[in-house]
């Protein structure tokens, strides 16, 4: 499942439109359209499970249908610090994440499921 970085999202929110370059990546790269599931993330230990609801080349709305289970591995001051150093920028770091992602989610097999 792909997953989408949405700073703007709160528990409470019904819908999120991603931001311009991941609505971009969603509907240019990936090719997602309206109807597709995709996992949507603030940075902040909360992640949901969403389906496409409009999709244009620069907007995309997402539904959110459940929140993930799970628990948040907080990273340390300095450890973010070193990620943000480390990462020359958005694609860098979405191409990185990808390979933990794949250990968490073998970690927790759960966490994305309805």
């Amino acid at each position: 499942m792909h997953r989408f970085f949405a700073p703007s999202l709160d528990p409470g929110d019904e819908t999120v439109d991603l931001p311009r370059d991941e609505a971009e990546h969603l509907t240019r790269v990936l090719r997602l359209g309206v109807g597709d599931t995709v996992s949507v993330f603030n940075g902040r230990g909360q992640e949901f499970l969403g389906r496409i609801v409009s999709a244009a080349r620069r907007d995309a709305r997402v539904q959110l249908l459940s929140m993930a289970a799970g628990t948040p591995k907080p990273m340390s001051g300095a450890q973010a610090l070193a990620a943000k150093d480390g990462f020359g920028d958005a694609q860098v770091a979405w191409f990185s994440f990808q390979l933990l992602y794949e250990e968490i989610t073998k970690e927790q097999p759960d966490l994305l499921e309805e």
